[in-house]
C-alpha cells in the first residue's frame, strides 16, 4: 500500500496543510502517517526568546540549560509532549472521516535526522509532507531553514513538499 508521510515540526499541526495531506492521500488512494517531531529545547527557548534581550537571553539560556540538568527537565518535556499529541490527535479523526487510514507517532528530537530515518524504515512512504512552523518562527529555531530542509530533500529517496505559509 502507498503511504504519505505528514512530518509535523514542532507542537501545533496546522489544520490546512493537515487537509492537503488528506485530500493528496484521497487522490492517490493512500494512507497517512503522521510523524511529530518536537524539539523539546527549542520549545521551551521560543517562550523565552519573546521579548527577551540579547543579554538576557543568553542569561535565560544558561539558566535553562542548568535547569534542564538539574530537576524538572522530565516533567517539562513531558507536558511539552503530552501538550503536542493533545493538539494533533485532535486532527485524526477527520482522517477516518475522510476515508483515509492513518498512523500517528510522535518524537522528541532533531528534524532531520528523525525525518530521515523514519523514511529509510517504512519503505512504503511514497511522498513527505513537511509542516514546518510559521516562516518567521521557523527561521528563529532553525539558523537557516532553507539548509535544513535542503539537507531532508537530498537525503530522502522520495519526493519531499515543504508546506509553509
Amino acid at each position: 500500500m502507498k503511504t504519505v508521510l505528514l512530518v509535523i515540526d514542532g507542537v501545533t499541526p496546522r489544520r490546512h496543510i493537515f487537509d492537503y495531506a488528506l485530500q493528496f492521500c484521497q487522490r492517490i488512494k493512500a494512507d497517512l502517517n503522521i510523524l511529530q517531531i518536537v524539539d523539546i529545547h527549542r520549545e521551551c527557548m521560543g517562550k523565552l526568546r519573546k521579548g527577551a534581550g540579547k543579554a538576557r537571553l543568553y542569561f535565560e539560556e544558561s539558566m535553562m540549560a542548568s535547569t534542564f540538568a538539574e530537576a524538572d527537565a522530565p516533567d517539562i518535556a513531558e507536558t511539552i509532549m503530552a501538550r503536542a499529541r493533545n493538539n494533533a490527535r485532535e486532527l485524526l479523526p477527520e482522517s477516518g472521516k475522510a476515508g483515509v487510514r492513518n498512523q500517528y507517532e510522535i518524537l522528541a528530537g532533531d528534524l532531520r535526522k528523525e525525518t530521515i530515518d523514519y523514511v529509510k524504515k517504512h519503505r512504503d512512504i511514497v511522498v513527505t509532507i513537511l509542516d514546518t512552523p510559521k516562516e518567521n518562527d521557523a527561521c528563529e529555531h532553525h539558523q537557516d531553514c532553507e539548509t535544513v530542509t535542503a539537507a531532508i530533500n537530498r537525503q530522502l529517496n522520495v519526493p519531499l513538499v515543504v508546506a509553509r505559509d
